[in-house]
């Protein structure tokens, strides 16, 4: 694995911080194939492995599993 996360999972991330829609729509995901779904619709490819691997790095709040501690975090993947 690299040291940094996919390009594709960055240039998503950077569209999310901009487009409060788009954040909402994360936020109210209760699936990672959802969250997966509404990058590619917005044109961004990113992986099941991809999202699990860096979703401890991930922790704007808009994400489903930020402020609920790693334990959720890995529930929401299983």
């Amino acid at each position: 694995m690299s040291n940094s996360p996919p390009h594709q999972l960055i240039n998503f991330c950077a569209l999310l911080s901009e487009i409060n829609d788009l954040q909402s729509q994360i936020k109210e995901a209760a699936t990672c194939e959802q969250i997966i779904a509404i990058a590619a619709s917005n044109g961004y490819e990113i992986s099941y492995k991809e999202l699990r691997t860096w979703s401890k790095e991930l922790m704007a709040p808009y994400f489903p599993w930020a402020e609920k501690g790693n334990e959720w975090r890995r529930d929401f993947f299983s």
